[in-house]
């Protein structure tokens, strides 16, 4: 009985924490319009730009947004995870496992759960794809006569650092983009802001 409590109550806990987490990144995904006036009207942005130079905007936009959307995320996830602390503290184990068997029956809630979860992946993936791309192609340009155990340590160190923070901008605006998704293209199982907030609170 104390390890189906125990597990109920931990259950829950994950939940609250990623849905803090899926709110966050959503809010820093919306940034997307304010990011981009920035970066376009207020820089040296100009109808002339060829293929590569716009790509390359396109990128920055997308790097500034991601950086928005992990920064929420995490906000969003200490916030709701101090909350479920004191939330299911007062909580009755009945009514905690309640909530876990009618979350294991929402549909709308596995299915946004899903989509972000592959989102992430994806997400995260093509950023780490991308940021050793980048790396590739720096060293390339670096003279091999530079090259020492030391340097190759050091280098190993950085990109270790920056694919790992990477991978995590990736999957941020990736399930940013997977919830911002099931909230447009499945309204039926748009979850009410209110019921939310109650189930949060209350």
């Amino acid at each position: 009985m104390t390890d189906s409590k125990n597990s109920s109550y931990w259950k829950l806990y994950k939940h609250i924490i990623l849905k803090g987490f899926q709110g966050g990144a959503l809010l820093g995904l919306a940034n997307v319009p304010y990011i981009a006036y920035n970066n376009i009207y207020k820089g040296s942005f100009s109808s002339g730009r060829d293929l590569t130079s716009t790509l390359a905007l396109v990128w920055k936009i997308t790097q500034e947004t991601s950086w928005k959307a992990a920064s929420w995320g995490l906000v969003g996830a200490t916030l709701s995870g101090a909350i479920g602390v004191a939330k299911l503290s007062i909580m009755d184990p009945l009514d905690v496992q309640g909530r876990v068997e009618a979350l294991s029956e929402s549909k709308g809630q596995l299915e946004m759960d899903r989509l972000a979860k592959y989102s992430a992946i994806v997400g995260g993936t093509l950023f780490g794809l991308k940021e050793v791309a980048s790396t590739i192609s720096n060293s390339h340009s670096v003279s091999s006569n530079t090259w020492s155990f030391d340097v190759a340590n050091a280098d190993l160190g950085k990109l270790t650092s920056s694919l790992l923070g990477a991978v995590v901008y990736g999957a941020a605006i990736g399930t940013a983009a997977g919830v911002a998704s099931h909230l447009i293209f499945k309204p039926e199982y748009r979850p009410r802001i209110s019921k939310m907030l109650t189930n949060l609170f209350y």
